[in-house]
């Protein structure tokens, strides 16, 4: 049986959650996952696939289980396309439910949706449940809607929580990113966990725990297994799930951590930063795969020389408190990058303002090679990729 998936994640990115759930779910190039705005749909044979990605994905939001997509114009003229939907799967005798809504580009408030659609699908429900109730908190089956402009896509949470947040971002940093966010720096720059990699401004190590995490194969969502939505669900109530995050854990083997030792560098100018970085990565359980050092760009090339693949980073914002030492930092980063990266390196940057990293890689000849920008909640970001000059200077 073919089932249809999606997923939520922020539209910025969803050319990297596209690469990355094919590479999760080994997808055909044939049945490319196909997306609209924060939406990625994609065909699997097995709901076992969906769970799969809701614990293994580093860059979505929420995954699950589609049962309809379609045009949007009123919930009226909606109805009579709903009831077709078959939850004949998920029903049992006694069943609690939710609706949860994100909505773009529609003024009715979103709470309203999630009543209206919410009611609408209990009258369909107590017809075939005899105890039916409304859980808000905990729900059996947690149904998910997303609404933009005139489509709308329904289907059911596998997730449980908010699949971008992080446990070990405990020690935070306030101009950070979120840990989805920094995967997708990861992927954008072609990360491979066969890459020596560098974060110069490591602020709480979010860019080289993902990176961790990532090459030794390892959940984010390690110790939230028991949270997922979908160890409730009908369909799995026969599921042996030790064994099948077993199965997924079973690829982060200490021959996977022995491939990767040494060639991760979290590296920052504060002892506040790099004790941050330390402890976030010690609660994710990957600190020994992780090489930190209170280093100042100006010094980088008295660790390095020529061998670093991939220097990955947020450096730090410019400020009218901090606008010297900055500038001296970026001018550092890329002068000293010419003697550390190795011949096909990179230098891949998140920043919020981009005119002084172009400047000083214009200056010390890198070129920009791939740019993007980010939307992040009322934040926008911009992801650079650089290639060095081979030639000396």
């Amino acid at each position: 049986m073919t089932y249809k998936a999606f997923t939520l994640t922020n539209s910025s990115i969803k050319q990297e959650t596209i690469s990355e759930i094919t590479q999760i779910l080994k997808l055909k190039k044939q049945n490319p996952p196909k997306s609209f705005q924060n939406i990625i749909t994609f065909k699997t044979n097995s709901l076992k696939d969906i769970c799969k990605l809701a614990y293994s994905s580093q860059s979505i939001i929420k995954t699950g289980l589609l049962l309809f997509e379609g045009k949007f114009k009123t919930l009226e003229e909606l109805k009579p396309k709903l009831k077709k939907i078959n939850l004949k799967e998920f029903i049992t005798p006694t069943l609690s439910f939710a609706v949860r809504c994100k909505k773009q580009n529609i003024d009715t408030p979103t709470k309203q949706l999630e009543k209206e659609i919410g009611s609408f699908l209990f009258q369909n429900l107590e017809k075939k449940v005899k105890n039916l109730k409304v859980d808000l908190e905990n729900p059996d089956l947690p149904f998910f809607v997303y609404l933009n402009k005139d489509k709308i896509y329904l289907g059911i949470d596998f997730s449980g929580f908010e699949l971008d947040k992080r446990d070990y971002k405990i020690f935070i940093n306030p101009s950070d990113v979120k840990g989805n966010i920094a995967f997708s720096l990861l992927k954008f720059a072609g990360y491979k966990p066969t890459m020596k990699l560098l974060d110069p401004f490591c602020k709480s190590a979010t860019l080289t725990i993902e990176a961790a995490l990532f090459s030794s194969n390892k959940s984010p969502h390690f110790f939230r297994k028991t949270e997922f939505n979908f160890l409730k669900l009908k369909p799995f109530k026969n599921v042996d799930f030790d064994k099948f995050f077993k199965e997924i854990d079973s690829k982060n083997t200490k021959q996977t951590q022995k491939k990767i030792k040494n060639k991760i560098f979290a590296f920052d100018s504060t002892l506040k930063n790099i004790n941050a970085a330390r402890k976030n990565a010690k609660i994710a359980e990957i600190n020994k795969l992780i090489t930190f050092s209170k280093t100042i760009p100006e010094d980088l090339d008295l660790k390095f020389n020529h061998d670093i693949d991939l220097i990955a980073s947020f450096p730090t914002e410019i400020n009218k408190f901090n606008e010297k030492e900055t500038n001296k930092a970026y001018k550092d980063l890329f002068y000293q990058a010419n003697y550390i990266l190795s011949k096909k390196a990179t230098l891949a940057l998140i920043t919020p303002k981009k005119e002084p990293l172009l400047k000083y890689a214009e200056f010390y000849k890198f070129k920009l090679v791939k740019e993007k920008q980010i939307k992040t909640g009322e934040k926008t970001l911009f992801f650079l990729l650089f290639t060095k000059n081979n030639k000396k200077l």
